[in-house]
C-alpha cells in the first residue's frame, strides 16, 4: 500500500510539472490524469464513516438488594451511532452490531438523571466516531405493589326527600397496583364516581382514580393495575309516604262502627320502588280483623310490602282496638250444666268453685251467665274438660280466657 501511495505522489508531482510547462490543453489533460490516479488510489483504501440510527440503549441500573431501581417510562431508549471503517464493512453493519450503554450503577436514590452514552462495535476494525445525542435523561425509581380498596362515590342530583338510592354493586372491591414508589406510596384513596341524574336502573363501567391524603390526584401514568375500569350497578328509586291502615270485619256481629275504634301506630310509612311499581300504591295494609270482644287491647303485627315496594323502616306495627261501653266482670259458680251425657251415666263436678271473667256490653248478673260441659264421647272416669259460656235473658259477652273443669263420670 505504501508503494501505491508513493507512486501516486510522484505521478501527481510529474503531472504538476507538465501542467506548468505545456499549453493549456495539455495542462487540463494532465490534471484529469492526476485526478483519475487519485480516485484509483482512493478506491483501493475505501475507509469512510456511516451513521446507524435507532440503536437500542441499555441502561445499567443498580438492581441488587431487596429494593432495586428501575427505569420509569414507556419510551424506547435509542440513539444514533456514527462509525468509522472500511466502506464494504460498514455497508454490512446494522444497529444491533453496536453496544450502546448508559451507566447508572452508582446511582442509589430515585430521581431524574442525565447519563452519558458509551458505544462500542461488536465488529473488529470498526471504530465508533460519535453518539448522537451524547447523553440521555432517564428517571429511576423503586417499584412497589399495593392492594387497595375501591370506593364508589355516588354523585347524585336527586333529592333525598323524593328518591332513595340502592346499594351499589361492583365488579371488583380491590385493585392491585404496581408502579413507581414515589407516586404509588402517596395514594391514600382509590375511587370511582357514578353520576345519578334520574331514577331507574344504572349500570356503567367507570375509570378509577388515585388521590393522596389531601384529595389531590396522583399521577398514575406508570401504574400497572389488575383493574382499569370497575363495573357499577345501582338502582335509584322513587320514594313517598303512605298511610298504614287496618280494617275491621264486623259482619254478622252485634257491633257497628260506633261501638269500636281500630287504630295503627305508626300510622304512616315511607316506601320506595321503581316508579311503575309505586304509582298505584296509596296505602299499606296492616290486615283485616274479625271484630269480637276479645280483640280489645293492643297487639303487634308485621305488615307486608307489595311486590316491588320496599321500606327501610320497621315493618312491625302496633294495632289498638277499643270498644265503647265495655266492662269486664268476674263470676264464680259451683255448678255447671252437662249435656250429651252417656246413657246410664251420671256426671259430677269435682271443682267446688269455678271462676271466670266475662267481657260484655251488657250489665251482667250471676243469673245471666252459666257454663256448659259437653260429655259426648266421654266415658266413665275423671277428666278435665272445656266449659262453654252461655247467657240467659238475651245477654251477650265473651270469656276472656278458656275455662276448664274437672269432671267425674260414673255408671249410674
Amino acid at each position: 500500500m505504501k508503494d501505491k501511495i508513493n507512486r501516486f505522489f510522484l505521478a501527481f508531482c510529474d503531472a504538476v510539472k507538465v501542467f506548468f510547462k505545456h499549453d493549456a490543453g495539455f495542462k487540463f489533460l494532465s490534471l484529469a490524469i492526476a485526478m483519475g490516479l487519485w480516485l484509483f488510489i482512493g478506491a483501493q483504501n475505501p475507509e469512510t464513516v456511516r451513521t446507524y440510527r435507532n440503536v437500542s440503549i441499555d441502561v445499567n441500573a443498580n438492581m441488587s438488594g431487596e429494593k432495586a431501581l428501575s427505569i420509569i417510562g414507556d419510551d424506547v431508549l435509542e440513539a444514533s451511532v456514527t462509525a468509522k471503517g472500511k466502506r464494504e464493512v460498514l455497508l454490512d453493519l446494522v444497529a444491533s452490531d453496536f453496544d450502546l450503554t448508559a451507566d447508572a450503577t452508582n446511582i442509589k436514590d430515585p430521581g431524574i438523571y442525565n447519563l452519558r452514552l458509551e458505544a462500542t462495535s461488536k465488529i473488529a476494525d470498526v471504530q465508533v466516531d460519535k453518539v448522537t445525542p451524547s447523553s440521555i435523561e432517564v428517571r429511576l425509581d423503586y417499584i412497589m405493589t399495593r392492594t387497595l380498596p375501591i370506593e364508589v362515590v355516588i354523585d347524585s342530583k336527586l333529592s333525598e326527600e323524593d328518591y332513595v338510592l340502592g346499594e351499589a354493586v361492583t365488579t371488583a372491591q380491590n385493585v392491585t397496583v404496581t408502579g413507581p414508589e414515589t407516586e404509588l406510596s402517596k395514594v391514600e384513596r382509590v375511587y370511582a364516581v357514578l353520576k345519578v341524574e334520574e331514577a331507574g336502573k344504572h349500570s356503567e363501567k367507570l375509570n378509577i382514580r388515585y388521590v393522596d391524603i389531601n384529595g389531590e390526584s396522583v399521577d398514575s401514568t406508570y401504574f400497572e393495575a389488575d383493574v382499569d375500569k370497575i363495573g357499577v350497578k345501582l338502582d335509584a328509586y322513587t320514594k313517598k309516604v303512605v298511610p298504614i291502615r287496618a280494617y275491621a270485619d264486623a259482619e254478622g256481629t252485634m257491633f257497628s262502627e260506633n261501638n269500636y275504634r281500630l287504630s295503627v301506630s305508626p300510622s304512616t310509612i315511607t316506601v320506595y320502588g321503581y316508579e311503575d311499581d309505586l304509582k298505584d300504591v296509596d296505602e299499606i295494609s296492616a290486615g283485616t280483623y274479625k271484630v269480637n270482644l276479645l280483640l280489645e287491647g293492643e297487639f303487634e303485627q308485621t305488615i307486608s310490602m307489595p311486590d316491588g315496594v320496599y321500606t327501610d323502616e320497621s315493618q312491625k306495627v302496633s294495632i289498638a282496638v277499643k270498644f265503647a261501653g265495655i266492662t269486664d266482670r268476674q263470676f264464680t259458680v259451683d255448678r255447671v250444666e252437662f249435656i250429651n251425657i252417656q246413657q246410664s251415666c251420671i256426671a259430677l263436678l269435682d271443682d267446688k268453685n269455678v271462676t271466670f271473667t266475662v267481657r260484655s256490653r251488657d250489665e251482667l248478673t250471676a243469673e245471666d251467665v252459666y257454663l256448659v260441659v259437653d260429655l259426648e264421647n266421654v266415658y266413665p272416669g275423671t277428666q278435665t274438660l272445656p266449659a262453654t259460656l252461655k247467657f240467659n235473658n238475651g245477654k251477650q259477652g265473651e270469656l276472656l280466657s278458656d275455662v276448664t273443669v274437672s269432671v267425674t263420670v260414673e255408671i249410674a
